[in-house]
């Protein structure tokens, strides 16, 4: 499966966490010494939960980015240079992460990046199914601004 480039590039974006408000540039280390530091909050999901938008109005863009095991450098990036807060509860997609599960619900709020995590086909009535990164497909999920 082909790149999204654009995804990508939104990932890599996320990446760069110092941001010169006289130059509008963003970066990943500062390079004047006017930068000032930024984070999002970056949630980490298996699926989209559509109940975390309950008595929320929000816009929302999907973008299906790739197999994980082709920009996984990007992913992890942006999970280590962000808020990142984890609420996958599938086991052995939290463990493919290196992520321990969470069994907690998400909910919405403004602002808030999603990472999805999600099979790229179905493995059921497979014992003791163990996901590994190819078995996953990154989709990014942004506000709309």
């Amino acid at each position: 499966m082909q790149e999204n480039q654009e995804c990508v590039n939104k990932l890599e974006g996320l990446t760069r966490i110092w941001f010169d408000p006289i130059t509008g540039e963003a970066n990943a280390a500062p390079i004047t010494g006017r930068e000032v530091a930024f984070k999002k909050q970056v949630i980490i999901l298996n699926a989209l939960p559509v109940n975390a938008f309950a008595g929320k109005n929000a816009t929302i863009r999907v973008m299906h980015c790739s197999n994980l095991d082709k920009i996984i450098d990007s992913v992890k990036a942006v999970i280590n240079n962000n808020a990142a807060i984890n609420y996958i509860s599938h086991d052995s997609t939290a463990k493919a992460l290196g992520l321990t599960p969470n069994k907690g619900l998400y909910a919405y709020k403004d602002g808030d990046v999603l990472l999805i995590f999600t099979l790229n086909k179905p493995l059921r009535n497979a014992p003791d199914v163990q996901v590994t990164t190819s078995d996953l497909d990154v989709y990014l999920v942004t506000p709309v601004e």
